[in-house]
């Protein structure tokens, strides 16, 4: 009896470093999960996501939030972006940025939308402008080396913002008339397309 009480007792040390090792390791886990999940992965608080589709289904959730489609209004190289609160694993998705360009006349037209949460920032009543009862806030500027339009507006708690712009140099007058023409005309169908998706659904 006297030699099997000795034997556990010399048994016990052995359990304990056990648990202590186990533990140790389940810490070391854990800790290893946390800065996973916690390490900024996303500096610019943006990912970026393969197609359309991929926007659409990260998104799929948010029944208020119109997709702004540039390929549908012949935009090339488009590059989709899901906007974040945070820059980590856990950051929740706030919105999204897309952008493409066109091309005129030898001349690239960028254009791009970013749809985020309501920052209490929406236009007045009156607007610079008016479709379908929502109120358009219109920003332009014409220079020797750039002309860009944007234009933001407020539907169903989401914040739009639409920027279409190109660079005027080595155009003559009349090209120049023809590009801010096609740039109107893009900046106005963008965000008729938005507006009527999200009063049409």
């Amino acid at each position: 009896m006297g030699n099997g009480s000795s034997y556990k007792e010399k048994k016990n040390p052995r359990k304990t470093t056990r648990i202590v090792l186990i533990v140790l390791l389940l810490f070391l886990i854990a800790v290893a999960v946390f800065v996973n999940l916690r390490w900024p992965r996303y500096p610019a608080f943006v990912k970026k996501l393969a197609s359309f589709g991929a926007l659409e289904k990260a998104l799929s959730g948010e029944e208020n939030l119109v997709l702004a489609d540039l390929d549908y209004l012949g935009y090339e190289e488009v590059q989709y972006y899901l906007k974040l609160d945070g820059k980590d694993l856990l950051s929740k998705r706030v919105g999204y940025y897309v952008y493409g360009n066109t091309t005129l006349l030898g001349k690239k037209m960028d254009g791009s939308v970013v749809a985020e949460l309501e920052k209490g920032s929406s236009p007045s009543q009156d607007g610079d402008l008016q479709y379908r009862g929502v109120s358009i806030s219109v920003l332009e500027s014409s220079s020797a080396t750039d002309h860009w339009i944007e234009q933001m507006f407020i539907l169903d708690g989401f914040e739009y913002r639409l920027f279409n712009s190109y660079s005027p140099v080595g155009l003559d007058s009349e090209e120049i008339k023809i590009m801010d023409t096609e740039l109107q005309e893009k900046q106005t169908l963008l965000t008729q397309q938005i507006i009527d998706k999200a009063l049409d659904d």
